[in-house]
């Protein structure tokens, strides 16, 4: 049997495995939150581009929202359109989370990015920008301790 060295072969091999073991590091941001409210109407609450808007059943009620306040004592909500109240099954916790992601304010998302990912602050303020209007961006491509390590940081 022979053995065909074939020039740069060994370094291509390396290359591809070193690729294989980077992972690619996303920001998501939250586009929607959904509820049905105690008098049935279907509560919509997106981001569409940097606006934040609310649909009543389907319609748009109110747009270019500034605030969603949500009272988990009461089960209350409130904002620019009125107010109503959450039915007893709905998942308040995960409501002021999302309610959370989509009026998250920008810089800090940025702040975040340089602090814990070491993002020049341009660089930073590209993925923020990336992941506020389009839902998702990348924020760099990492070995997995170092990405698992930014996404923690990032969580924290």
């Amino acid at each position: 049997q022979t053995s065909v060295a074939i020039p740069g072969a060994r370094a291509q091999e390396r290359a591809r495995q070193r690729r294989a073991d980077q992972y690619r590091l996303l920001l998501f941001s939250e586009l929607s939150l959904c509820f049905t409210d105690t008098d049935g109407d279907q509560i919509r609450i997106e981001k569409n581009g940097v606006a934040v808007n609310e649909y009543v059943n389907g319609r748009l009620d109110v747009k270019g929202m500034s605030y969603f306040d949500i009272d988990p004592v009461s089960r209350k909500y409130s904002d620019e359109g009125g107010h109503g109240y959450f039915r007893p099954d709905e998942d308040l916790d995960s409501l002021v989370r999302k309610r959370d992601l989509l009026f998250l304010d920008r810089e800090f998302v940025a702040r975040c990015l340089i602090a814990v990912c070491s993002l020049r602050e341009a660089e930073a303020y590209q993925v923020m920008m990336k992941a506020h209007t389009d839902g998702i961006a990348v924020v760099g491509t990492y070995p997995l301790e170092t990405a698992e390590a930014y996404c923690d940081g990032l969580r924290a």
